[in-house]
């Protein structure tokens, strides 16, 4: 949320630092948040479906981003954004479905794809597997990797495994507070800090250092 500049909209929010897309400070007090306008998209477990066809809600993103579509060549552009993710295969038989008769997994998919459409700079994924089995979960784990070629992607997650996996680059947060950065691997196999070390062995997190 601070990526995106949600968090201005909750009064009990607040971070110190910087946050750069580029050249461009986003947290400067003068930003225009006119410049992400496009640049990113956010995928939440919470279901962001609109009642209709899966098609519905595939061209809903569209409309809403301006995306300019001609109407003969939809199919053909929705196959042609989809496909490099391997998402494609999920809908192009079930585009006239009733997006709400998909299985919660399947839903969860179409939101994602719904948020690549418009074909986003950053794309933030807040926990996209919690409660999700594990042929859905596999999924997202092969579909994040095609993912980051095209995109930076922000994942938030709790799911050492998953982080080992799929990211590059750790920024642990603890209780609200920046408490170690650094490549992955580097993170996981040499801590520098011993909170770090704590929570990587699952032990009890001690409070904020003083």
């Amino acid at each position: 949320r601070a990526i995106n500049r949600l968090n201005d909209f909750l009064h009990t929010s607040h971070y110190r630092g910087e946050i750069y897309i580029g050249d461009e400070c986003i947290t400067a007090p003068d930003f225009n948040r006119l410049f992400l306008t496009g640049k990113t998209a956010m995928f939440t477990t919470s279901n962001s479906l609109i009642p209709g066809t899966v098609l519905d809600n595939l061209l809903h993103n569209l409309r809403v981003s301006r995306k300019d579509v001609k109407k003969h060549s939809i199919v053909e552009y929705l196959e042609k954004r989809l496909e490099p993710y391997g998402l494609w295969r999920d809908f192009r038989d079930y585009l006239q479905k009733n997006a709400y008769s998909l299985s919660c997994g399947a839903q969860r998919l179409l939101c994602l794809a719904q948020l690549l459409l418009p074909e986003p700079d950053i794309l933030l994924l807040d926990e996209p597997t919690l409660g999700l089995g594990r042929d859905f979960t596999l999924r997202f784990e092969e579909i994040v990797p095609r993912l980051k070629k095209n995109m930076t992607v922000v994942l938030a997650t709790q799911n050492n495994r998953q982080a080992t996996l799929l990211s590059d680059f750790i920024a642990f947060l603890y209780d609200g507070e920046l408490v170690e950065t650094g490549e992955t691997m580097k993170f996981f196999s040499r801590p520098a800090r011993r909170r770090t070390e704590d929570y990587i062995s699952r032990h009890y997190l001690p409070k904020k250092e003083k």
